[in-house]
């Protein structure tokens, strides 16, 4: 900011520039890629993500958004007085679903285990045609992780 104001300042600029070039390109360059690996990254992150589906006209692409829209509404049917934490990872085969469910009976959990695994898939193959695996992983608050 003071560089149009300051004569000797401008003069010590030109003069390192001059006398360090190898340090100016270094740090140039530096800043130029990181702002590429930034674009690339802001870029990438942004690719909407879809799974293929293999239905009877053809394949079919299904956002990850409509997937999670179904398991809300199924959480919501479930536990309709929590917010129920979700995450939707797309593997080659099928979908890994991880899932933060409230505290629930140790004794009720394996029943409640089962019954969620098989409402999902079932709500996913009415819904969307979804055959693939699908692997649940889900952790009761204040329990470990069940798989």
């Amino acid at each position: 900011m003071l560089l149009p104001f300051s004569l000797p300042i401008r003069e010590s600029l030109i003069f390192f520039i001059q006398n360090h070039w190898s340090i100016t390109f270094l740090f140039g360059f530096v800043i130029f890629t990181v702002g590429l690996a930034t674009i690339f990254g802001i870029i990438f992150s942004k690719v909407p993500k879809y799974f293929t589906i293999h239905k009877h006209l053809g394949l079919v692409e299904i956002d990850e958004l409509v997937i999670q829209k179904y398991l809300d509404r199924y959480w919501k049917t479930l536990f309709p007085e929590t917010d129920i934490a979700q995450t939707i990872e797309f593997k080659k085969n099928g979908l890994n679903v991880y899932v933060d469910l409230p505290t629930v009976a140790l004794e009720d959990q394996k029943n409640l285990i089962e019954r969620i695994d098989q409402e999902i898939s079932q709500l996913l193959f009415d819904n969307l045609g979804f055959r693939g695996d699908l692997d649940l992983n889900l952790k009761f608050q204040d329990t470990p992780v069940i798989k």
